[in-house]
């Protein structure tokens, strides 16, 4: 050990030494500069052996996401731009063409006061008042024919950083953004007219970072998902028409956006079984949306319900579907007589209205929940009607199917052709939207509108999460150009928290 440091204050020496000879060669510019930037990387390397992984010269411990141990690795950097709110980093040697000062503009004037209106100001655990972005090369496996990990929120930095494991914390607030696949992206999308595909994802994992501070990985994968989906729209990078396309079953843009959400009975999604794919995605964003649009007529009353989902109302945080609900009927916009004072009822009769308006059907007199007597809601269409962006779902609804037997687990729907006089269900949670007058439909949505069976392969209305013994690999092949990890990081989380003594890191209680 002794020998070691006596190696380590050598090198350093050695590196003041070798750095003042550079310098004297003026006529060997390009050399010296070489030289200069060898000397800095062996810098680091000393650096990194003395403290792991030197901030101040621009370190920070990064996810591995091609091994299955997760392990962290350092990274290192350089200050690029600085704001109000944020420090823009840029891995070394990373060739990005961006216009830094664009991405802190945006930031400032549009992103963080935008969300930070419509979910509360993000945490300050390290106390810079600062949002740490380091734009980096993600190191996720992608390939030509895979989906790509665009940016991500790693909780494990929320906590403070113990040097004996292998998994490190940079203790404070950062996201880490893709400047390979991503980038590749973006231009070809501003190239088309699209928005900013970097600073959409940008404001989609900053919602993700404001809600850890009060949820810590614990909320429903599609609420977290869909709120931020819905967070790009809110800051000027929407709508997203690939996932409204994805919902009708457009499979221009994607092959696993076939026949739409209500494609076939077992392979349509779920809102609450997330699997990270596309359909995930358009299902989520879509739902999301019209419950924003739908909890208030004003920027600021829609705000207000979207703040009181992430931040809690009441003692309720819109951790689950049953929760969500909970939290609209305190909106602004909620009427009870239209929708009832029963979370089930209400939720099922606003899913109702969702898919009955995503399928183009223009009124809501037949629906059925559960029993052969239909029921008539059409005063719930016409009280939360859908906006102009939503109207795109009903232009081309998802294809219809054919069958006789249903097998769905909560949140799945499937749009059948069908003659029928009346649906018996065994159980109340179903709910059969029905197209035409009764006794004569030839169409209908059906959906299991159980709303306290979230999480994972529920069918019975209940649910429980197995502690996860390994880490969980990340699943690229979803169809999916961008993929955010929220869910594989969540899994991994609950891994971390059972193998390690996680604390919360706060700048009071190490100063």
């Amino acid at each position: 050990m002794n020998l070691f440091s006596f190696n380590i204050r050598s090198a350093n020496i050695l590196l003041i030494f070798f750095f003042l000879i550079s310098c004297t060669h003026s006529n060997s510019k390009s050399k010296t500069q070489k030289n200069i930037l060898s000397l800095l990387s062996l810098k680091y390397v000393i650096d990194s052996q003395n403290s792991g992984c030197n901030t101040s010269a621009g370190g920070f411990w990064v996810r591995n996401l091609l091994t299955k141990s997760q392990a962290t690795y350092c990274v290192y950097s350089m200050l690029v731009a600085s704001s109000t709110n944020m420090d823009l980093y840029v891995e070394n040697g990373l060739t990005t063409n961006l216009t830094y000062s664009n991405i802190t503009s945006a930031f400032e004037s549009n992103i963080y006061p935008i969300e930070k209106a419509a979910y509360g100001p993000p945490s300050d655990i390290n106390n810079d008042k600062k949002v740490t972005v380091l734009i980096l090369d993600i190191k996720d496996g992608a390939t030509a024919s895979s989906g790509f990990v665009a940016g991500y929120v790693d909780p494990i930095n929320f906590y403070g950083d113990d040097p004996s494991f292998t998994i490190r914390s940079n203790q404070r607030e950062i996201l880490f953004m893709d400047g390979n696949e991503l980038l590749s992206l973006r231009n070809k999308d501003l190239a088309n007219g699209k928005p900013d595909t970097f600073l959409s994802t940008l404001a989609h994992e900053f919602q993700h970072l404001i809600r850890f501070q009060y949820s810590q990985g614990s909320d429903d994968t599609w609420i977290d998902e869909g709120t931020s989906e819905v967070t790009s729209d809110l800051t000027g990078y929407g709508p997203q028409s690939a996932r409204l396309s994805c919902f009708k079953g457009d499979a221009s843009s994607s092959s696993s956006c076939t026949g739409g959400i209500g494609s076939t009975s077992t392979g349509n999604p779920s809102l609450f079984n997330w699997a990270s794919s596309l359909k995930n995605y358009a299902y989520a964003y879509s739902f999301m949306r019209y419950m924003y649009e739908s909890s208030g007529t004003t920027t600021d009353t829609r705000n207000e319900f979207f703040q009181r989902s992430v931040q809690g109302y009441n003692g309720t945080r819109a951790n689950t579907a049953y929760n969500l609900m909970a939290i609209f009927m305190n909106s602004s916009n909620f009427n009870s007589t239209v929708l009832s004072t029963d979370n089930k009822t209400a939720f099922k009769r606003i899913v109702a209205s969702f898919m009955g308006q995503a399928v183009g059907y223009s009124n809501l007199q037949n629906v059925y929940f559960g029993n052969t007597t239909a029921v008539n809601i059409d005063s719930a269409r016409t009280t939360y009607p859908f906006s102009s962006t939503l109207q795109a779902l009903a232009t081309s609804p998802f294809s219809s199917i054919s069958t006789s037997s249903y097998n769905l687990t909560p949140s799945q729907a499937s749009r059948v052709t069908k003659v029928t006089t009346g649906i018996t269900s065994s159980t109340t949670d179903f709910v059969i939207v029905s197209n035409g007058t009764s006794g004569a439909n030839t169409e209908f949505v059906v959906f299991n509108g159980d709303n306290v069976g979230s999480k994972s392969s529920v069918s019975s209305g209940t649910a429980s999460v197995q502690d996860l013994l390994d880490y969980p690999e990340l699943n690229l092949n979803t169809g999916s150009d961008i993929i955010c990890p929220n869910d594989h990081f969540k899994q991994i989380h609950q891994v971390e928290k059972s193998r390690m003594n996680l604390k919360l890191y706060s700048y009071k209680d190490n100063n």
